[in-house]
């Protein structure tokens, strides 16, 4: 009764396959046996097909046997079944025989064949991350290089594609999610110091299907492609049964590694120490009393860890449920998650809800449409981060570092009259009588984090709603039309207020001198609208061997954003935090951004007998944010942008002289060359411009020339070369992938030096360029494959290396000073290069200092001359003084080589995963170690202070404390910049499916996971993987934002 029914269906998928084209094509059968590659069994109902084309199909019988008629140019075919992997094999010698796979392994076979060159992860269900960046690091460690912002959920990680392109401009890639290119609103001003608004942490990570990395053919993006495409799709139905799936999961994450920080008494001792040459009798400070009868002794002798009040283990939560489903008509996909967390530093919690249906409906004949929407409300309790630009600037208001840097010997607690600790909250430290701190007082970071919690006054919410739709008519069964239009609504709005209680007084850059604040309220409220629409004509046919398809279409895109910010000091008290009238130096600024895109595209595919396969394309771009006198096609009235692309590949196992070579059974290379576009250009920097500033203190207000517009400024253009090789060999048990690129990036946005007379120091201009190359790798293997265990080993590594080859103002290289570090752009060298001053240890006596005799000069001229405990700093000009003359090249942020080591292990219905990844040959400025081991200012220091220079003759590479450093002893030099090489166990999951068939349940997956288990690092910081911003310039800055701790998470995910 088998035997009949394979040979019934067998003769049916030939007859329904062949029998119109029979006449047309020389046929060659083809015969072959598939079997289990983990028990050698034959396997039965196995769909064969000649590759890339279904019209020729047959299937295996119960043997694993199949005959199957193919054309004469026919080199491979395809096979699939239910729980295998899909496989391509070459036909060689009119056989083609097979191995498959357990789908628990990695794909390595896709249904069709690209000329570009790109790399795809799948497979988010088992996690508790509420954003997918992590994940985006885990699957796909070496094709994108990602470094973590911050370990505030959801704040997700800064990304680069291939390498660096841009220098001032943004160099992260284009997301474009289920079709829709967003606005990732990366340099959207926020209130809260430390904080990134990442829209990815608006979409529910459980919804995701597929996440891509496009790394060529990018020009159909015009102006947006120069940095790579990240391509997210979300889940569509894939039953038209009702199926449900409840998700349910917990993560409790531990406070990160911090650093160790002097106790009460080391801390007063550091103190004294501070005071010694500044004041006759030191003694006489209240706080350095040893008398336990003193009125003022419990208030300054608690021995307080202030990293309690402002650190704490925390859990968060994830509720989902998915409902999928639909019959010949329409099918639809719908969800409803809620995620609820907090965060390891106090007063910073995340919560988000969201929804997402997506729906495929067959209106009438020939005639589809889908229909998405989605809607997502992510709501924050929010607080700055973060090391201070300038600890005598203002006032310190990050809790985390107050954490670190807080006088133990003080309390959170005021005491009474009585000398007993009572309930309320302590003020601003005053403990050196504002001798010496002046504007260096230090906030109670308990008092601000009870004062300031509150919806209305340090919190963040982002609403996303977004509506798709996509007609596409089948005008015949060659050429088809579509319109896909969406529209996307973003509502941001932040609050911000610091309080009175807890906070020292303060002042403010263009007040008057003097003017003392106590507090201030700010608040922010942006929407944006975004419409996309793009209109595409497609059309394909085959002709024998020959397959073409042609695209073409135009897109437009709409973006308005409005902005408006508000600032204001003197609340009078801390129950009335809201912006208000009675404040005083109020202030409102805002934006009105509005851009409009135009862009034509065109792209010509051609497919030789899946053996040579050529993509070319080509897009003409127009944008509102070009200068109107850029160069490029002037027509109506507009300056068009040309990006033209080519790429290619060559099967070379579909050629008869490599196919059936032992050993080898895929092998493919790719060639490309696209040029693309950067517009991530400032909405004003090609126009003129008046703004509001006040003048002489707080007295007068007046406008000022805000920018002189570049009529000529563009988007910058990145001309790419990439090549790639992947093969598959030893009966498909190791795949590997090899990709080359070169770019080379002109009309580089620049910032250009103006006349003095313009009143300006510079403006926008495109006048720079750079080069970038490297590679990246990935090969995985399938060590173990039995019945019931399998076991896959991988790796990936990426590799860049970029040079500046021309700057404006003829090759003038500049300093962008960045938190006290000095970062250099040169021609010839790479970006983002540390430059500072070169140490050689410390002075350890009197008489080598003087020996050495080297000097710095006063603003006065006097000579000042370095002293035993002070740092020995290389003099490269040789002259005797320490000056900016003897600085020199110190770090380098940029890798070597990054990438991930990934492995599966499968014992029946048990799955273990593990991913570490790594970096190598990346230095970090460590900003944070810079003030904690400073010894310049009255702020608590780690213990590393303990091994200072303190009397004559002793040796150590730690320099005396000297108030506000005057021989500049912490300035910006190689003690700071350390290697930031790491290894990491990023991730492992144990997984248990429990296998139910029943009328209501369909199976229970209960799954654990732990991240963030251990890093191998010489790092001295909390974290060596640290990006303090988005910008280029600014990558490898530590100024000690939250880092990600050890989390232990459980789910359990419920099929109905």
């Amino acid at each position: 009764m088998i035997s009949k029914f394979y040979k019934t269906a067998c003769v049916a998928l030939a007859v329904c396959g062949s029998v119109a084209v029979a006449a047309q094509d020389k046929m060659n059968t083809v015969t072959g046996r598939v079997v289990d590659a983990s028990t050698g069994k034959p396997l039965a109902g196995v769909i064969v097909s000649a590759y890339g084309d279904s019209r020729y199909t047959a299937m295996t019988d119960e043997k694993g046997n199949y005959e199957l008629k193919v054309p004469d140019y026919t080199r491979s075919v395809s096979m699939s079944v239910d729980g295998y992997n899909i496989q391509q094999r070459a036909i060689s010698d009119g056989k083609a025989d097979a191995n498959m796979f357990h789908s628990a392994f990695s794909q390595d076979y896709k249904v069709s064949t690209s000329a570009t060159i790109s790399a795809e992860a799948v497979g988010f269900d088992n996690t508790a991350e509420v954003s997918v960046d992590p994940l985006i690091q885990q699957r796909l460690g070496g094709d994108i290089r990602t470094v973590n912002r911050s370990g505030l959920l959801g704040v997700g990680n800064s990304m680069l594609i291939e390498g660096i392109n841009s220098l001032h401009a943004n160099a992260q890639p284009l997301v474009v999610i289920d079709g829709v290119i967003m606005d990732m609103q990366y340099n959207r001003e926020m209130l809260h110091d430390g904080y990134y608004n990442n829209m990815l942490a608006n979409i529910n990570v459980n919804d995701i299907e597929s996440v891509q990395v496009l790394k060529n053919g990018t020009a159909l993006y015009g102006a947006k492609g120069a940095n790579g495409v990240l391509i997210i799709n979300t889940k569509r139905s894939k039953s038209m049964a009702t199926k449900i799936d409840v998700n349910i999961s917990g993560r409790y994450e531990l406070v990160p590694r911090l650093p160790e920080m002097m106790g009460a008494e080391d801390y007063r001792l550091y103190t004294t120490e501070m005071l010694a040459d500044k004041m006759a009798n030191v003694g006489t400070m209240n706080y350095l009393n040893t008398d336990p009868n003193y009125y003022y002794y419990n208030q300054y002798h608690n021995n307080t860890d202030w990293k309690d009040e402002v650190y704490e283990n925390a859990f968060s939560q994830n509720y989902g449920i998915n409902v999928q489903g639909g019959d010949n008509v329409a099918s639809y996909n719908l969800s409803v998650g809620y995620s609820l967390g907090n965060s390891t530093l106090k007063g910073n919690d995340y919560s988000r809800f969201s929804m997402r249906l997506n729906s495929d409906i067959e209106v009438v004949r020939n005639l589809d449409v889908r229909f998405d929407a989605s809607y997502s409300d992510v709501d924050r309790s929010l607080f700055d981060d973060g090391a201070p630009l300038d600890p005598m600037s203002g006032v310190i208001t990050s809790p985390g570092f107050l954490g670190l840097t807080k006088a133990p010997f003080l309390s959170p607690y005021a005491y009474d009259k009585n000398g007993n600790v009572s309930q309320y909250f302590a003020e601003a430290d005053n403990y050196l009588s504002g001798m010496f701190q002046g504007k260096g007082r230090l906030a109670n970071p308990t008092a601000i984090l009870h004062y300031g919690d509150g919806k209305n006054r340090n919190s963040h919410g982002n609403r996303i709603i977004m509506f798709s739709v996509t007609p596409q008519y089948k005008v015949n069964k060659h050429l088809t039309i579509s319109e896909h239009f969406s529209l996307g609504l973003v509502n941001t709005n932040e609050n911000y207020y610091l309080p009175i209680h807890g906070v020292p007084t303060f002042t403010v850059e263009g007040l008057d001198e003097g003017t003392l604040l106590q507090n201030y309220a700010q608040s922010l409220a942006s929407r944006q609208t975004a419409i996309q629409s793009d209109t595409r004509v497609a059309w394909n046919n085959r002709y024998g061997a020959n397959s073409i398809n042609l695209i073409g279409g135009f897109r437009y895109l709409s973006n308005d954003y409005n902005l408006t910010t508000q600032r204001g000091y003197n609340t009078g008290n801390d129950k009335t935090p809201n912006m208000n009238n009675s404040l005083q130096f109020k202030k409102t600024t805002g934006a009105d951004d509005k851009t409009r895109e135009l862009m034509w595209y065109a792209q010509a595919g051609y497919n030789y007998a899946e053996r040579f396969y050529l993509n070319a394309g080509v897009s003409a771009h127009a944008s509102s944010r070009f200068g109107e006198d850029a160069s490029g096609l002037d027509l109506l009235g507009a300056t068009w942008g040309i990006f033209p692309s080519v790429e290619g590949a060559w099967v070379m196992t579909n050629e008869k002289w490599l196919s059936g070579i032992r050993g080898l059974d895929y092998l493919r290379l790719n060639l490309g060359f696209d040029m693309t576009g950067n517009d991530d250009i400032d909405y004003t920097a090609s126009r003129s411009y008046f703004v509001a500033n006040r003048m002489l203190g707080s007295n007068v207000t007046g406008l000022t020339l805000g920018n002189i517009g570049n009529t000529e400024l563009q988007w910058e253009t990145t001309s790419r070369l990439t090549a790639g090789l992947e093969g598959n060999f030893f009966n498909n048990r190791l795949n590997v992938r090899l990709n080359y690129f070169k770019s080379w990036t002109s009309n580089l946005l620049s910032l250009s030096q103006l006349a003095w007379t313009s009143g300006l120091k510079e403006n926008w201009s495109n006048d720079g360029k750079l080069e970038n190359e490297g590679f990246d790798a990935r090969a995985s293997v399938k060590v173990l494959s039995l019945k019931d265990f399998n076991w896959e080993l991988g790796a990936s590594a990426g590799h860049y290396k970029n040079k500046v080859t021309a700057l404006p103002n003829d090759n003038r290289s500049f300093e962008t000073e960045i938190y006290g570090a000095a970062i250099q752009t040169k021609v010839g060298q790479p970006v983002g290069l540390f430059y500072g001053w070169k140490t050689e240890g410390v002075y350890a006596t009197s008489a080598e200092a003087k020996a050495d005799g080297k000097y710095i000069v006063q603003t006065n001229g006097d000579r000042l001359y370095f002293e035993a405990g002070d740092v020995k700093f290389k003099d490269f000009d040789g002259n005797g003084i320490i000056d900016k003359n003897d600085r020199t090249i110190i770090g380098d942020p940029n890798p070597d080589i990054y990438g991930n080591i990934f492995t599966t292990v499968n014992w029946k219905n048990l799955t273990l995963s593990a991913a570490f990844n790594y970096s190598l040959g990346n230095d970090v400025y460590n900003y944070q170690r810079s003030l904690l081991e400073g010894g310049t200012y009255f702020m608590n220091q780690t213990t590393a202070m303990g091994n200072r220079w303190t009397t004559e003759g002793q040796i150590t590479n730690m320099p005396r404390v000297n108030y506000t450093d005057p021989m500049g002893n912490s300035r910006f030099s190689d003690r700071w910049i350390e290697d930031g090489s790491y290894l990491r166990l990023s991730s492992v999951t144990l997984s248990y499916h429990i296998p139910v068939n029943s009328t209501y349940l369909q199976g229970i997956t209960i799954w654990g996971n732990a991240s963030n288990l251990f890093t191998i690092s010489k790092y001295l910081g909390s974290n060596p993987e640290t990006a303090m911003s988005n910008g280029v310039l600014y990558q490898g800055i530590d100024r000690g934002l939250l880092s990600a701790g050890r989390s232990f998470s459980m789910g359990i995910n419920i099929n109905l």
